[in-house]
């Protein structure tokens, strides 16, 4: 099983739902509502800052996501989705625990302090995603790049694979991902992965010049 060839193997965010959610307090509970058939392997990557209105299945006219587009043609495109937050860091903490940012509480951006950096984290009393894919028998493994997502900030809860991987690419994030694939200890247990790319994100004066035929001058 490798990344490159996941997609077919993958079932939407809607199937995490369906393992009961998450909650502010409690244990996880092993016991999912997927039925009795083979679990299916489960992957979020999100894509950071890129704007839904540059999808070519969003009706964007130009040529920029080519593969997104293949994918949203097998699957199901929502058209409504938004973020409770405006930064990363507490919009994340919802995406992981179904919490309001009012309820979790994550939403300080890192001090640099007299022992370093200084800054609220998801609360370990919270279940996430992560931790309800667990209990469920899943092999759970996470690859970021953003300084937001850093594990010390309690987004590893659940997470039996947890790397920060702060100014890489997408293609480097992948090969990480493969080679967590190919692991022995995974054996043969479904996948939940969370894959969180930057390469979208700015700043944008050293990535556009090649791509103004892809994106047009004002992209």
């Amino acid at each position: 099983l490798r990344f490159a060839g996941f997609a077919g193997a993958v079932v939407a965010l809607a199937a995490a739902l369906m393992l009961g959610g998450c909650s502010e307090g409690g244990e996880p509970e092993a016991e999912s509502s997927l039925g009795t058939g083979e679990p299916p392997h489960v992957v979020i990557v999100l894509v950071d800052a890129l704007r839904a209105d540059r999808l070519g299945v969003n009706g964007y006219p130009l040529p920029t996501t080519p593969n997104l587009d293949a994918l949203a043609a097998e699957g199901i495109n929502f058209s409504a989705f938004f973020s409770h937050s405006t930064w990363t860091k507490p919009s994340i903490a919802t995406l992981f625990t179904a919490l309001y940012p009012s309820q979790h509480g994550v939403g300080t951006v890192a001090q640099e302090g007299q022992g370093g950096l200084v800054t609220d984290r998801l609360g370990e009393g919270l279940v996430t995603l992560a931790e309800r894919f667990q209990a469920a028998g899943y092999a759970t493994m996470g690859v970021v790049n953003q300084v937001h997502l850093n594990p010390g900030f309690g987004f590893a809860q659940g997470f039996e694979f947890y790397r920060p991987r702060r100014g890489t690419s997408a293609l480097q994030i992948n090969t990480v991902v493969d080679r967590w694939l190919g692991r022995e200890d995974r054996g043969d247990r479904p996948v939940f992965a969370y894959i969180h790319y930057l390469d979208a994100h700015w700043p944008y004066n050293r990535k556009l010049p090649r791509h103004r035929g892809v994106f047009g001058d004002g992209a």
